[in-house]
């Protein structure tokens, strides 16, 4: 996935399970480190909802986070590094109990 020319800060890759699933870790493997700051969110109803933020230092990392349960999860980019659009080879969701989702 990589964001849209312009399109560094406020860019997200959207998972869509289909039905509530239990989630609590993500693991990111980018481009470069392009993304500085980031969240992982949730759709609560009509509402994204902050699960975690974080800032990356490495092309590859993961966030642990107390588990949700929600039919949506995002990877929302809240700043690059060198204005640069991110690029995302892998985005996994794990639940800590399963296998990846």
């Amino acid at each position: 996935w990589n964001a849209a020319s312009g399109d560094e800060n406020g860019a997200w890759l959207e998972v869509d399970f289909a039905l509530p699933t239990r989630f609590n870790r993500v693991a990111v493997r980018q481009l470069d480190t392009r993304i500085e700051k980031y969240k992982i969110q949730y759709l609560d109803g009509d509402q994204w909802r902050d699960a975690f933020s974080g800032e990356t230092a490495s092309e590859c990392w993961s966030a642990g986070f107390a588990p949700v349960q929600a039919g949506k999860v995002r990877l929302l980019v809240v700043s690059t590094r060198n204005n640069l659009e991110p690029s995302i080879f892998e985005f996994a969701v794990y639940d800590e109990e399963k296998a990846a989702l």
